[in-house]
């Protein structure tokens, strides 16, 4: 009878093994997209006086939560249409993160990341040269990279606009 029970407990611990091994984790476990107006200032004009520029400059922020504390490399962003780099992610943190204020309601926005998770920061710019992607909507945004040597593509679906800021 024990000899029965033996390969039924081998089977056991053999799949339970097999399953977590091949679990995945995803490098990237959530992301969050911010739009925020800056007053660049007095506005430029030309020779003749009329405006060149309106001295509003729209940033746009990408934090991305992972475990671990590789930082992630984008590769791409699609978004309305567009193609942007994310130069080098530049921010790290384990713990709550200030972001701003939501322009339509004046709540205040921290973001916490989970225990054992970092956030991370970037800045898009609009990537020379680049027509529109075929097939992305216009309400997704889309971000591709590499992070601790696995590729990841994440889906954010919710801009939220922070209130306009003033540059110093």
């Amino acid at each position: 009878m024990a000899f029965l029970k033996l390969p039924s407990l081998f089977t056991l611990c053999s799949s339970f093994i097999i399953i977590n091994a091949c679990a995945q984790v995803r490098p990237i476990v959530k992301g969050y997209v911010y739009s925020q107006l800056i007053n660049e200032g007095v506005n430029q004009v030309d020779e003749n006086g009329n405006s060149v520029s309106s001295g509003l400059n729209r940033k746009i922020y990408i934090y991305l939560e992972g475990s671990g504390s590789g930082k992630p490399s984008i590769s791409q962003v699609r978004y309305n249409g567009k193609i942007y780099n994310a130069p080098p992610v530049y921010f790290n943190a384990d713990v709550p993160v200030a972001v701003g204020t939501v322009a339509a309601s004046g709540k205040k926005i921290m973001l916490s990341p989970a225990r054992r998770n970092h956030l991370w920061r970037t800045e898009l710019t609009i990537a020379e040269n680049e027509n529109k992607p075929a097939g992305i909507p216009h309400s997704t945004i889309l971000v591709k990279g590499i992070k601790d040597g696995k590729a990841f593509t994440i889906d954010l679906k919710n801009e939220v606009i922070l209130a306009a800021a003033i540059a110093m």
